[in-house]
């Protein structure tokens, strides 16, 4: 709802993306990438509705912005729902959460014990001021998280920074200024433990053919954030420290070269990690488009990174230096008659330093058949690797709100046949079926998920109607 100064009403689920999303962040980030430059900075969206069918990192109750002036808009909100949770059984005085679900499964008796059983509430604010020369901004953020029970995780050294306890606050201050081809932007936050997280980061415009990104940004071992996702290595923004560099030139309109490179240390331990480390990235992509109907890319990514060593028996067990190497060729052609075609050339390559390494390929063929109300996408790929070590990660076309990043290993195929309906101008309908083979698996997946044989076939449906 949107009635003058009232700029957003939202009753239902939502979330809200404030700053640099060290406090609260909202949709899909995929992170460091083929776009160097703009995945440094992410834009105060402020609040919105809430669609994706995963059960977790939303707020559910009632939220408000209000325009007091051009300048200052504030959004308050109020959230309680519940959370799937497992329980610590060693404890039998009291319920104590060691950690919280967001698979989203209830499939059986165990996994439906653990749904909703723990309440979470939530009280939010975000205050943002618009510099009168429209140059920039300053924001306030604040989210107070209260549970009905006592989390705490697992008694093991690397958790040892962990979130412990029923109430956290975050208390967050961000901005941004532009000036001339320049665009500076940071934000800072505290947690109630006292943990400090920070980030400052620059793009520039290097004239007509360059630009620039660089950004730093550290998050304390006990920095607690439930509900932000700011750049980070980790899938948190948590125990890492770190900075980024990125460029790309584009000499005319046929070609551009990208790149980045990352530097991030751990001051704590972390999963299967077990001593303070550090590690680098680097990533080169280079596209050419001749014309609006063909483009066709090339790119190398290597990554440097810490695992304990493999089939070590010690409780702590040393730290090795693990190498990831992957080179892809991708090319895409329109053809007239409203198809497209792409072929993806993927290999590459993983080893502990000074240890052999296993290495996997994988062919992918996709076409997409655009008519009036209907697109109908296909794929047929073939993998091979020596082990899941060396898998492959290709993303996939899926329903709407959905992410599909399967896992190519050992060896075999993977085809998917997705159909999309537009039947009216409200009412949409999506249908896809995906298969994988494996040459050599008799068994594929452990526990819930396993199934007896080598392949993997799966239906999905969905329908979308627009009030």
């Amino acid at each position: 709802m949107n009635r003058g100064k009232l700029k957003n009403l939202i009753i239902g689920d939502f979330q809200m993306q404030a700053g640099q999303g060290m406090v609260m962040a909202a949709g899909f980030s995929l992170g460091k990438g083929s776009e160097v430059i703009r995945t440094t900075y992410r834009s105060t969206l402020g609040l919105r509705p809430y669609t994706s069918v995963l059960e977790a990192n939303f707020f559910r109750g009632i939220a408000a912005t209000y325009a007091f002036s051009k300048q200052l808009d504030i959004s308050t909100f109020y959230s309680r729902t519940k959370r799937d949770a497992s329980l610590d059984d060693s404890s039998a005085d009291e319920m104590i959460i060691s950690s919280l679900l967001i698979s989203g499964y209830h499939r059986t008796p165990t996994e439906r014990a653990k749904h909703n059983i723990i309440p979470e509430q939530n009280i939010g604010f975000h205050g943002l001021y618009r510099l009168p020369s429209q140059r920039g901004q300053i924001g306030l953020t604040l989210l107070n998280t209260n549970y009905a029970s006592f989390l705490r995780k697992k008694d093991v050294p690397y958790n040892h920074f962990e979130f412990s306890g029923k109430h956290n606050l975050v208390i967050g201050l961000h901005g941004d200024y532009r000036w001339q081809n320049l665009h500076f932007f940071g934000e800072g936050a505290r947690s109630k433990s006292g943990g400090i997280g920070g980030i400052a980061g620059l793009i520039a415009g290097l004239g007509k053919t360059f630009d620039f990104t660089f950004l730093i940004r550290h998050y304390d071992r006990n920095f607690h954030t439930f509900y932000g996702n700011s750049i980070a290595e980790s899938t948190r923004p948590i125990n890492e420290s770190g900075s980024y560099w990125g460029l790309r030139y584009t000499p005319n309109r046929r070609w551009q070269f990208s790149g980045f490179y990352d530097r991030f240390t751990f001051p704590w331990l972390k999963y299967q990690v077990s001593a303070t480390s550090d590690g680098h990235d680097f990533y080169l992509h280079v596209l050419y488009k001749p014309n609006k109907r063909f483009n066709a890319y090339a790119l190398f990514h290597e990554k440097h990174k810490p695992h304990n060593f493999p089939d070590d028996n010690d409780p702590l067990p040393p730290v090795a230096e693990t190498i990831r190497r992957s080179v892809t060729i991708n090319a895409e052609y329109e053809v007239p008659l409203r198809f497209s075609i792409r072929t993806r050339i993927q290999g590459g390559d993983f080893a502990y330093k000074e240890n052999p390494a296993s290495r996997g390929i994988t062919i992918v063929q996709d076409i997409t058949w655009h008519l009036r109300k209907l697109e109908l996408s296909a794929r047929v790929a073939l993998f091979k690797t020596d082990n899941y070590d060396s898998r492959q990660y290709v993303y996939e076309k899926d329903m709407l709100y959905a992410f599909s990043l399967p896992a190519y290993y050992d060896k075999g195929t993977r085809h998917y046949l997705m159909a999309r309906f537009n039947l009216s101008k409200k009412l949409k309908v999506w249908l896809r079926w995906s298969q994988t083979r494996y040459g050599k698996l008799d068994t594929i997946s452990s526990g819930l998920a396993e199934i007896k044989g080598n392949k993997r076939s799966e239906l999905k449906a969905q329908m979308m109607y627009q009030f």
